[in-house]
């Protein structure tokens, strides 16, 4: 019993040291204390960029409708990669340690095979429709 007890507190401290530590202030993002990647916000859509100004991801939500599903966008820009996922509602904070967690987000780049599979592990096909307008004559 002290075994299992043992083991389970080892991964579970083995897991947090060796998190990567992610703070917000303001739109600078900082990852173990070093910053790292701006964030802007615009109409709702957030962009990620390096300190050089190079936008990196992008990261929407859209709101549920009577036609549509709500989910949510990431676009890796420079990649051209759109993972569309309805499970996924993601703050700034979160997305940033999902991309660090699947080492998607390597410092201030992106890895492209991470991406790849990331987008492998997370893509859905969304379902949108449109509203049908019928008009009917006698």
């Amino acid at each position: 019993m002290h075994k299992i007890i043992t083991c389970i507190l080892l991964s579970f401290f083995s897991f947090f040291a060796f998190s990567q530590d992610v703070k917000l202030k303001k739109d600078q993002i900082f990852i173990d204390g070093v910053h790292l990647l701006n964030a802007s916000t615009m109409n709702g859509a957030i962009t990620f960029s390096n300190l050089q100004g190079r936008e990196l991801f992008f990261l929407q939500h859209y709101v549920k409708t009577p036609t549509n599903p709500a989910y949510a966008r990431i676009i890796f820009l420079q990649e051209k990669v759109v993972v569309n996922n309805r499970t996924l509602f993601l703050s700034r904070k979160s997305l940033v340690k999902l991309l660090l967690e699947h080492k998607v987000l390597q410092g201030s780049s992106l890895d492209k095979e991470a991406i790849d599979l990331f987008k492998l592990k997370f893509n859905e096909v969304i379902p949108i429709s449109q509203p049908v307008n019928v008009n009917i004559r006698e």
